[in-house]
């Protein structure tokens, strides 16, 4: 099957993924409410045309973009018909309707897993692409291929010309294997050739499909570009109200659904004699110190511990000076290994979010001594505040490299999305339970 086909059978399979869901939501909502339902092929017109020009079929959109917009479509549309409804313009029914649209939404995105997956087993999903650019824009480009699954392309290699062997000691340790090339010798033909900056590369193999990356507000409304789209947040350090008063709510609804545990956990904390709490500076929004909470995981003379293993172990004082941590930590007590385990040690930080000097999402609080490895991009550390979990937590967490884990966190500031935390936050659930990437 040639690119054309496979193109054509992707979009034609996540069209009707949505029209089913239509179907669906129209037969469910029918079963549970009486009456009609306004302008139901007209919303269906609509829904289909704004979804194939913001790249939803054609493999240009960004899976945590499409949620997005297929849930404000759907609320969109929501009101459209129960203005209709209520001013007697077309006759309907008020909780049909309410039934009716999120049940398109989440039927929408379900069956389009569900299409990916049958197209994906069949070999008519994914597509070979290689990245080229320069400059942070280059990896903003391969990290959004690479880590949206529902894009159907696989980075087999990154073409940037010019680069310096820092930027490329950088690059490998970013993006461990992959493939860094400075021309497109050796490379086959009939590639999708994905564009980091403006810039036209020369040399591309014959037969190669371009596209685009794009990032910034203005581009991220337009209709039928041949590009991927990253809008970009407001470079202004605030961070939305909205992120804010949500953290507090679900912070202070959390401290006392689990106040039991707290209980429980600091019970056994506190059987060595030592406090159940254990608070060190870490470096906040806007650069200002504040005190990180945990329940305490180590031993009570932990600081006299580590001080010893690092003046007679070589190998420990070498594994500590790359990123502050050791796998196997002598300081660490049986409780605080299960803590750590299932990530049970943080939860005293729900404290430090209600008090507004964390936030759930964000990146990882850090300690004074690790800026050195933010460089030039501690500043966007600094413009948000830190959280209880982060891309960081859920990319493998300690089993990725300071470079990468800098880079992760740049990443968030700078694409930050209200959908974007809340798959973080599921993401989350799923790294703790099978306890990815934690000692």
């Amino acid at each position: 099957m040639t690119d054309r086909q496979t193109f054509a059978t992707q979009a034609a399979g996540l069209a009707l993924a949505d029209s089913a869901a239509f179907a669906l939501a129209g037969a469910v909502s029918a079963l549970l409410a009486q009456g009609a339902l306004p302008l139901a092929f007209p919303s269906w017109i609509v829904w289909i045309a704004f979804c194939a020009g913001k790249g939803h079929y054609s493999g240009r959109a960004l899976w945590i973009r499409q949620v997005g917009q297929v849930a404000g479509l759907a609320f969109v549309l929501f009101l459209v018909q129960q203005t209709l409804r209520h001013t007697y313009i077309v006759p309907g029914d008020a909780l049909r309707v309410a039934l009716f649209w999120p049940l398109v939404a989440l039927g929408s995105l379900g069956f389009r897993r569900l299409v990916r997956r049958v197209l994906r087993g069949r070999g008519l999903w994914t597509r070979d692409a290689v990245v080229t650019g320069g400059g942070d824009r280059l990896l903003d480009a391969v990290y959004a291929v690479q880590s949206d699954s529902f894009l159907p392309y696989k980075v087999v290699a990154v073409v940037a010309p010019g680069m310096i062997p820092a930027e490329i000691e950088r690059f490998k340790q970013i993006f461990v294997g992959l493939e860094l090339k400075s021309d497109w010798s050796g490379l086959p033909d009939g590639l999708t050739v994905i564009h980091a900056d403006p810039l036209e590369a020369p040399g591309l193999p014959a037969g190669a499909a371009a596209l685009r990356l794009e990032a910034g507000p203005a581009q991220a409304s337009a209709f039928f570009r041949d590009a991927i789209v990253l809008p970009e947040r407001k470079a202004d350090g605030k961070t939305p109200f909205m992120k804010d008063a949500m953290d507090k709510a679900a912070a202070g609804l959390a401290l006392i659904l689990l106040s039991p545990l707290f209980l429980v956990i600091g019970h056994r904390v506190r059987q060595d004699g030592g406090k159940m709490f254990y608070g060190q500076t870490r470096v906040g929004r806007g650069g200002a110190p504040f005190k990180c909470w945990k329940f305490r995981s180590m031993v009570v003379n932990a600081d006299a511990v580590l001080k010893d293993l690092l003046d007679n172990d070589p190998a420990a004082r070498e594994e500590w000076a790359k990123d502050f941590k050791l796998k196997n930590d002598p300081r660490i007590t049986p409780v605080g290994q299960f803590l750590r385990k299932t990530s049970l040690d943080e939860l005293p930080q729900l404290i430090n979010v209600l008090s507004g000097e964390m936030s759930l999402v964000g990146p990882r609080p850090v300690t004074d001594a690790e800026k050195i490895f933010y460089g030039p991009y501690f500043g966007d550390y600094m413009s948000v505040s830190p959280g209880i979990t982060g891309l960081w937590q859920v990319s493998g967490r300690n089993d990725v490299s300071y470079d990468r884990r800098v880079f992760l966190d740049r990443w968030y500031v700078k694409y930050w999305s209200f959908w974007g935390d809340v798959a973080i936050l599921f993401k989350t659930v799923a790294v703790v339970v099978y306890r990815r990437g934690a000692y």
